[in-house]
């Protein structure tokens, strides 16, 4: 029996996981998403945007993980990008762009296609990214809110539909939480600010019990180099080493290498774009750069290549 190619079914890009089977364990889906997600709008743009899309047209475009990167100040939680806020239209007289909103998205995506699951990959980026930042982030947004699921495993595609997974990139806060609530535990995620580094590090996400591990990732986020060597000596051996073997693969495609992030995804998006249309077989979590459909379903159709059983 073949598996059909998901360009031979046309499938609807807002409920593309509804073809996979619920027994499938989210680090086995191949899942395009992006990198500073919020940046559509954002202070000093030429240097700081990476995307030019909101979440909620992402979202429509297939894209399940989203790099949530935010700024704790007097209560609120504000989208940042470093040091520039990010915001709800064009201009820095625009309203900054909160939390408040971006879940919104992803929570009305989510009740209007619950087929689907969204990954949110939470870190502070400026203000106080200390013990306060996620206990106030969980106490405001996931505390007895069922649409989040926060147990620090990878869950099964059936026990997250419908449903935001929690990514937590939040270091330093897991004294307050366990492993039922505290999300999947990305606290350790490597630095590959240096050239010199290897291109792919392993991390894993340890149990706050003390007790193991629950996952082992093999990340790539290689964000200084050039272009070029962007492509060739990071993300490409990131999906040459790439398997379905139970680890989490996460290939960050995003670089400021040189110019500016526009400049750079120009190059790198359509060599990915190109090389996952060949590939066609797991290809792990891949986080871009400006967003757009075909990279999207490049990444998608790896869940739906040709198969003999």
């Amino acid at each position: 029996m073949r598996a059909l190619r998901f360009y031979e079914v046309n499938m609807d890009t807002k409920k593309w996981m509804a073809q996979l089977p619920d027994s499938t364990p989210l680090c086995s889906i191949s899942l395009p998403g992006t990198h500073d997600s919020t940046t559509r709008y954002v202070d000093w743009s030429a240097i700081a945007r990476c995307q030019s899309l909101s979440v909620s047209q992402q979202l429509e475009l297939g894209f399940r993980m989203f790099d949530i990167r935010l700024k704790l100040e007097d209560g609120a939680f504000n989208c940042v990008h470093g040091i520039s806020f990010c915001r709800k239209g064009r201009g820095r007289r625009a309203a900054a762009l909160s939390f408040d909103e971006v879940y919104a998205d992803c929570a009305g995506f989510l009740n209007e296609n619950p087929s689907e699951t969204v990954l949110l990959f939470i870190m502070a980026d400026a203000g106080e990214r200390g013990v306060p930042f996620f206990r106030e982030f969980y106490k405001k947004y996931v505390k007895d809110n069922p649409v989040w699921y926060t147990e620090n495993r990878v869950p099964l595609l059936s026990e997250c539909r419908s449903r935001i997974v929690l990514i937590n990139r939040c270091a330093g806060d897991a004294q307050a939480f366990d492993d039922s609530s505290f999300g999947i535990n990305f606290s350790h995620w490597p630095y590959q600010g240096k050239a010199s580094l290897p291109s792919v590090m392993g991390f894993d996400a340890a149990l706050l019990s003390g007790n193991g591990i629950a996952a082992s990732i093999e990340v790539q986020d290689k964000y200084t180099l050039r272009h070029t060597a962007k492509w060739r000596d990071a993300a490409l051996v990131m999906f040459e080493q790439t398997h379905n073997d139970g680890k989490v693969y996460i290939n960050c495609l995003s670089t400021a290498g040189e110019l500016n992030p526009r400049y750079s995804s120009r190059k790198i998006i359509p060599a990915a774009t190109e090389y996952l249309k060949k590939r066609r077989s797991f290809c792990g979590w891949v986080m871009s750069d400006f967003a757009c459909r075909e990279f999207s379903e490049s990444v998608i159709a790896c869940n739906f290549t040709e198969e003999k059983c």
